[in-house]
């Protein structure tokens, strides 16, 4: 979830510039303090502290200017008190600069995880803002935390406003409770994602329907931490659909009381459904024609022919009168 917030990068950099001004300040203090205290407390091992401290806020490049200095003011610290270099201020000395090299090394590998973590991120944000299908992340509790362009445009929110909406604002009072009941096993452990077709409220108070994947992200003591749902507007297919219904009830309705005799015919010629009217008309009972080729209740070859030439015609996609 941090990886989708937007980027704190630039804050950080100016957070670390001034806190190692604050270091850089913090090492002129020592060495004032330095040259005040007798010789027998001496200070040069906190001059590299200081570097050792930066190393967890700064890369290599930038302290540089704190491990100059802090060989300079050590340098003449020990020029100011009279002291020549001598064995044990050397060996001291090299000690810190092994030290100073483990701190650049710490600092190096922090900075490549740091600029890792920085290109993941940005895949991670433009993988969530140029997704065509809707992208939701909302907390354990429903409250949603970001929504993709593509998500608000199916919604007609305005993605540069910030937001104040549970996923229950946004959802068709009819599915809240299906839906609930689903989040419900989630919270009690017993799933970890579901999939659900359900109504959204557009802002124009429209409605929309979409097919939706949610998952969470649990916590390591099992507890969700966030959710990520995902959604495909389908609004057009569901009317497609409702139309086919409706169209298909009114055939049916038309075929079963109408006068005329309706047949659906297979390709290879065997009926698939047969009005009620043949009873009517013929004595039949509809089940008793279903499943069978028309070619059987027909009493001349020559109808069986003809039935057959017509059949190819229909294959044909032409009209038959017979």
């Amino acid at each position: 979830m941090i990886a989708l917030l937007p980027t704190t990068a630039a804050p950080e950099a100016a957070g670390s510039r001034a806190k190692l001004w604050g270091l850089a300040l913090v090492m002129v203090g020592i060495f004032l303090l330095d040259l005040l205290l007798p010789s027998s407390v001496p200070l040069l091992t906190f001059y590299f502290f200081v570097v050792v401290l930066s190393a967890s806020i700064a890369a290599p490049r930038q302290m540089l200017p704190l491990i100059v200095g802090a060989y300079v003011l050590a340098i003449a610290s020990a020029h100011t008190r009279g002291e020549p270099f001598s064995i044990d201020f050397a060996s001291r000395l090299l000690g810190l600069s092994a030290v100073t090299a483990a701190a650049v090394w710490l600092s190096d590998q922090r900075t490549r995880e740091l600029e890792q973590r920085h290109r993941e991120e940005q895949i991670l944000r433009l993988t969530f803002d140029a997704a065509p299908a809707g992208v939701a992340l909302s907390d354990a509790d429903g409250r949603l935390i970001r929504l993709n362009r593509a998500l608000c445009e199916m919604l007609g929110l305005d993605p540069e406003r910030p937001l104040a909406i549970h996923w229950r604002d946004v959802t068709h009072s009819d599915d809240i409770a299906r839906e609930e009941q689903l989040l419900q096993e989630i919270q009690a452990n017993r799933r970890d994602s579901y999939r659900i077709r359900k109504r959204y409220l557009r802002s124009d108070v429209s409605i929309r329907w979409m097919d939706v994947s949610v998952s969470c992200v649990r916590r390591p003591d099992g507890r969700v931490d966030f959710f990520i749902g995902q959604a495909i507007d389908i609004t057009d297919q569901i009317h497609a659909q409702q139309d086919l219904v409706r169209s298909e009830e009114r055939f049916r309705l038309l075929s079963e009381n109408a006068a005329d005799v309706v047949i659906q015919i297979a390709p290879n010629g065997t009926l698939r459904w047969v009005s009620p009217s043949l009873t009517a008309v013929l004595g039949w009972r509809p089940e008793e024609w279903i499943g069978h080729r028309g070619t059987d209740f027909l009493e001349h070859r020559g109808s069986a022919k003809q039935y057959q030439a017509n059949l190819e015609r229909l294959r044909a996609g032409k009209t038959v009168v017979a």
